[in-house]
Parts: C-alpha cells; structure tokens; sequence
C-alpha cells in the first residue's frame, strides 16, 4: 500500500526453493516475489502520489498447515525489499534489512484412564477441541489441525485402545476439550465438568545465532500444577480421568421421591400384613 491505498503488482511468481542459499531451514520452501516494474506509476494510476515522504507498506501473512514443524525449530518466514530509484539504472539496486520471524506450534498428547487406577487406559471415550471462548471448534486430519470451525462442527475424536490421542497444530493458548461420550460403564461429565479446560503456554526467545527458539514449555491441566512440556518436539502431556459406576440421583431430586414412595409403600404393606396376622391369630 501507499498512503493506505492497496496496489496491484505486475507480477507475482512463486517458486520451490531447493537448497540452502536462503538458510537450511528453508530448503524445500516457497519463494514468492512480487514485483512493481513503476511503482510510481502504479500509485498514479490508482489516484496516490508517490513522493519522497511516501510510506509504501509491504503487508503479508502466512498459516501454518499441515507441513508445519511441531516444537524444535520452529517454521521460519522472512522478508526483505528490492527496490531501484531509477528505471533506467540497471545497476542502481538496493535492498532494505531482512525481516524474519518465527511461528512454532506444539502437539497435545491426551490420555483417558480410570480415577481410580490411571495405570487402566480408557478406550472409545469422545472428545471435540474447543477454542478460549468455546464458539469455535476444531477440524482434525491427520492428527492435525485444519481449521476451526463454528459452534459443534468440529471433529469428534475417539481414543484409541491405549487411551492415548494425538493433537498437532496447537498454539500457546487456552482451550477446552469437551466428553460427548463416555467409555462403556464409566459415567459423562454433564454441564460445566464436560469441559476439561487446559492452558499451554510457551516462552519465545532469539538464539545467539539470531533464529527464533523456546526457551520454556509447559502445560496447565484443570487445575493441577503446570507440567513442563518437550520442547525439542512441542509435545505437552496430560490426562482425562473417567469414574467408573451408576451416577446416583442427586439428593432431593425426583430419584429420592421415587425411592421414598417406593420405601414407604413397602413398609406400608409390611404394617398392613403384621396387623393382618395378628386378626387371624386372635
């Protein structure tokens, strides 16, 4: 942009970048130029005067996908700007420092087992992964995150046998895992207790070599103390207990009448053939 007016390039290429020219840690990465043949004239065509007091902005995003590094190095993006004052001086090329930045993302692995003993792993318990204010869901391929999504419509996970689940693509942040279904004979969190709340948190730094790096990494599950995670390969680590049994009926809820009545009818009937008997006796 110039003077807050977007401009359209006269190119943009994208190509594989295929050795170590850039860093090793772009080998196998994209390259992408976008190129302004005039820039000046570009801005005059679209009603901006380009001047010596102009700020011409350079904006971009990237996401992080599938082929995102989990922990270690992290997923470099760096930028930097060629530009020439006159068009007509082939050799009149500068260019201004590079700017580089560095996105890590970190896996969650879960396991569901028995409070009473953690040593039983729990199969075909069901989650879905919520965002900080739970109006977001997350979509899973892969054992990674694709997308969130709004509301219920995200993936419904199952554990495994073993208990254990995967989930890539998490950033430093806080979320919910809800239980949509319980393992068989074990009871379903119902309302609040059906979001198991948990908060990763990170501590960024740059290295002496100038590259982005973690310094800490930790994960907060419930309640429970915070539990460093692995920062070589971004996994944190928890578990989701499941109580085992018949959920009782809460004390004065109608299951208690229920029982009362039932109780009181059968003592009733006790009274009643006592009283009985002892007629016929005399």
């Amino acid at each position: 942009t110039v003077g807050g007016k977007a401009l359209t390039p006269n190119t943009v290429n994208v190509t594989d970048i295929t050795d170590d020219s850039h860093g090793a840690e772009y080998n196998g990465g994209k390259q992408i130029e976008i190129m302004f043949t005039d820039l000046k004239a570009t801005a005059k065509a679209a009603g901006v005067e380009l001047t010596k007091d102009s700020e011409v902005i350079v904006e971009y995003s990237a996401t992080v996908n599938e082929d995102a590094v989990i922990g270690g190095a992290g997923n470099p993006n760096k930028s930097l700007v060629v530009y020439q004052k006159d068009v007509n001086d082939g050799d009149g090329l500068g260019e201004t420092p590079e700017d580089e930045v560095w996105a890590f993302t970190y896996q969650l692995d879960t396991t569901k087992v028995d409070s009473a003993d953690p040593e039983t792993k729990l199969r075909d318990a069901q989650f879905r992964l919520y965002n900080s204010d739970k109006s977001k869901s997350a979509k899973i391929e892969n054992g990674k995150i694709s997308a969130w999504v709004d509301g219920d419509a995200g993936t419904v996970i199952t554990t495994p046998e073993g208990g254990i689940f995967n989930i890539a693509g998490l950033d430093a942040d806080t979320y919910y895992l809800k239980e949509i279904k319980a393992p068989a004979g074990y009871n379903l969190p119902t309302g609040d207790d059906a979001y198991f709340k948990f908060v990763i948190a990170a501590s960024l730094t740059v290295g002496d070599d100038g590259k982005g790096k973690i310094e800490s990494l930790t994960i907060t599950p419930g309640k429970a103390q915070a539990a460093d995670g692995d920062i070589p390969t971004g996994k944190v680590s928890m578990n989701i207990e499941n109580t085992s049994g018949s959920t009782l009926p809460e004390t004065g809820g109608i299951g208690t009448v229920i029982f009362t009545v039932v109780g009181l009818l059968v003592m009733a009937g006790a009274a009643g053939g006592f009283v009985w008997r002892r007629k016929q006796n005399s």
